[in-house]
């Protein structure tokens, strides 16, 4: 019974070890994630004002209802599900800056 509960405290001790490090690294990766959509965004914007002639709505919804630009939809952000809003002066994404 002593082994047991010995390797129960040692994998408690390693789990408060390795847990932070795990969910730290999720982080990272729904940053990296963030921040590849905020390109592929602009990438379309561009292409969008290229085709259009003027940038599309604040709010995405004129190019995002188009297939041809997003396919599968207006992405979100990973780390906190808000949609992306663009600056119709710039065509560049607005904050998100995690």
């Amino acid at each position: 019974m002593l082994e047991l509960l010995a390797a129960l405290a040692i994998m408690g001790v390693i789990a408060v070890a390795i847990v932070p490090r795990i969910s730290g690294g999720a982080r990272e990766a729904s940053d990296s994630s963030c921040q590849l959509r905020k390109a592929v965004i602009e990438v379309q914007v561009s292409l969008w004002r290229r085709e259009v002639g003027r940038w599309p709505a604040r709010d995405l919804s004129d190019i995002g209802a188009n297939v041809r630009y997003f396919p599968d939809g207006l992405p979100r952000c990973p780390v906190d599900g808000t949609r992306y809003e663009i600056d119709q002066s710039t065509g560049r994404v607005n904050g998100h800056h995690h």
